[in-house]
């Protein structure tokens, strides 16, 4: 019988009342987790949109630098200068020009057949660009000539070399020959100042811009937020795979970066600017949390209430109720409280308590002397489930269990387990000359010296059937089982029953004698096979003998 108090927390009435409440806000408790969920994935593609307008800004910002670039290149070369009659003036002219320039990066200026004349940086003299594809389509033609992304040897960087044909160059002999004004955007600057332009608030300290060529490789880095993604990355892949759209990335310092970007198809270059995903979204967790933990204070004031209403109006008459019940369990008398009336059916339940005492303790009694009775019954039946009925031996099962329990013993102690298994002598034989009678005494007096010879109460003499015997030696090494197979061939000789049918004219045995230690993995099923087929060794032998392991020393095991 359980009672109230007895019951799992789980099952009693304030638990279940806490549980009806809780599935009662459970649904307004998923409708705030959707709500700031949807608030955070809301926020996370604003951030995404955001990215992307920047990355877009960054191709204009290089399309306007191209038109700039130009613009200043036209002008200087309409200028009314000889770029050629004075290298050191238009040295000094090429550096005042890129310093005061919020474009170029570098300045110089090629003479008709690709040699440079001046430049605004050391330059080793002599140098021709006339192979330049850039220098060519200038020299060829008016407007402004692009040419693909260098290294330079100077900073390292990479720039974007630009060139403007111009025709106020006077040669010595007098006609004019065109020449080319030269300048270079440094994408890197390029990449500052979209940063410095991007208007993500108090996020902007984080945003990094990445330039990339057609093929994927990274020309401009701003900040430097780790090494360089291989071309084949995921991330590349991604930034390559659609004119503009957002993605993410994994930074060398394990932080994930939500980037947006957009592709340049005029001059062929990526651009592309990510920050620190957990930085940006902190706020909109923040929101998240606070709305889960409003949740949750809701959800404990409703469980709170539900206890309240419970106590006042339910769970103290159940309790009274409750103690009533234990009473009547422990045979006690009834609390004094139980005597003031309880409302409703609850004081019909408290009067069918008091009447049924007595009854439950009759039944109690009754039931009591039933277990007792069965409990004998169950230790008779046990032990004829493991007793031969005919000789008062262990039967098969008893011996096989038995067996069991040495052999997990002889494996802990690391000793060993000896077996006889034990035949008569052309038992068939006697019973058809004497009869079944004369053939269950001839067991029994088989079961008598088995018994006789047991010495240890370890020691265990069983019948597995018919004619077969088996005893159990544990702690026997192979010697000590042969002395007592030797004393069960004597002793029964010494019985010497009648045997016309067998040699000697009395019963015989033949014994097979096996020893092993048990190991793990061994299963005892090998001891009883190498009983058997020492048995069989016996019998081929001409039966009236022992076969086994007979050591010629006595080594016994302490």
């Amino acid at each position: 019988m359980m009672l109230l108090r007895d019951s799992p927390r789980f099952l009693r009435i304030g638990s279940v009342f806490g549980v009806l409440m809780l599935l009662a806000m459970a649904p307004l408790m998923l409708l705030i987790w959707d709500v700031a969920d949807a608030g955070r994935r809301d926020h996370e593609r604003e951030i995404s949109a955001r990215l992307i307008q920047i990355a877009r800004f960054g191709v204009a910002m290089h399309e306007e630098a191209l038109v700039t670039a130009a613009s200043t290149l036209f002008l200087i070369g309409d200028a009314p200068f000889d770029w050629v009659a004075d290298p050191e003036e238009c040295a000094a002219r090429t550096r005042t020009i890129a310093a005061a320039s919020p474009v170029l990066a570098s300045f110089g200026v090629i003479g008709p057949w690709g040699d440079i004349i001046c430049l605004s940086t050391d330059f080793s003299p002599g140098i021709n660009l006339s192979d330049r594809p850039y220098v060519r389509q200038a020299l060829s033609r008016d407007g402004l000539a692009v040419g693909s992304a260098i290294v330079s040897r100077i900073t390292g960087r990479v720039l974007i070399p630009v060139a403007q044909r111009i025709t106020s160059t006077v040669l010595p002999d007098g006609p004019r020959r065109p020449s080319v004004i030269l300048g270079s955007l440094d994408l890197l600057a390029l990449a500052r100042s979209l940063v410095t332009s991007a208007n993500l608030g108090t996020l902007s300290a984080d945003v990094s811009v990445d330039i990339l060529d057609p093929n994927g490789t990274l020309l401009a880095q701003w900040p430097q937020v780790g090494r360089a993604m291989p071309t084949q990355s995921p991330f590349t892949q991604a930034l390559l795979s659609a004119p503009e759209g957002h993605t993410e990335r994994l930074a060398s310092d394990g932080s994930r970066r939500m980037a947006g970007f957009a592709h340049d198809h005029t001059r062929g270059l990526v651009f592309a600017a990510s920050v620190d995903r957990s930085l940006v979204l902190a706020t909109a967790h923040q929101r998240f949390i606070l709305a889960l933990g409003l949740a949750a204070l809701a959800a404990l004031a409703g469980l709170g209430l539900a206890f309240l209403v419970a106590r006042s109006l339910i769970l103290r008459p159940v309790r009274i109720l409750a103690d009533a019940a234990h009473a009547v369990r422990q045979g006690q008398p009834l609390p004094s409280r139980t005597n003031k009336r309880l409302p409703g059916e609850l004081e019909e339940l408290r009067l069918a308590f008091m009447a049924m005492t007595s009854q439950i303790a009759l039944r109690e009694a009754r039931l009591e002397e039933a277990n007792d009775e069965l409990a004998v019954a169950n230790s008779s039946l046990q032990g004829l489930t493991r007793t031969d009925p005919l000789t008062g031996l262990a039967n098969r099962r008893g011996f096989d269990e038995a067996l069991a329990s040495a052999w997990v013993w002889g494996q802990a102690q690391d000793l060993p387990v000896a077996m006889l298994m034990v035949d008569l002598d052309h038992f068939k034989l006697f019973n058809d000359r004497y009869g079944h009678p004369a053939g269950d005494a001839c067991l029994q007096m088989i079961a008598t010296v088995l018994t006789d010879v047991q010495q240890r109460t370890t020691d265990l003499p069983a019948r597995l059937g018919g004619e077969e015997f088996a005893v159990l030696l544990p702690g026997t090494d192979g010697w000590g089982a042969a002395v007592v197979a030797e004393r069960l061939l004597t002793l029964v000789r010494a019985e010497a029953m009648p045997h016309l049918d067998n040699p000697g004219g009395i019963v015989t045995l033949s014994i097979g004698v096996a020893t092993l230690v048990p190991q793990p993995g061994l299963p005892m099923e090998e001891l009883v096979a190498a009983a058997d087929a020492a048995l069989y060794a016996a019998k081929r032998g001409g039966r009236n003998r022992m076969h086994g392991t007979q050591p010629p020393t006595r080594d016994r095991v302490s």
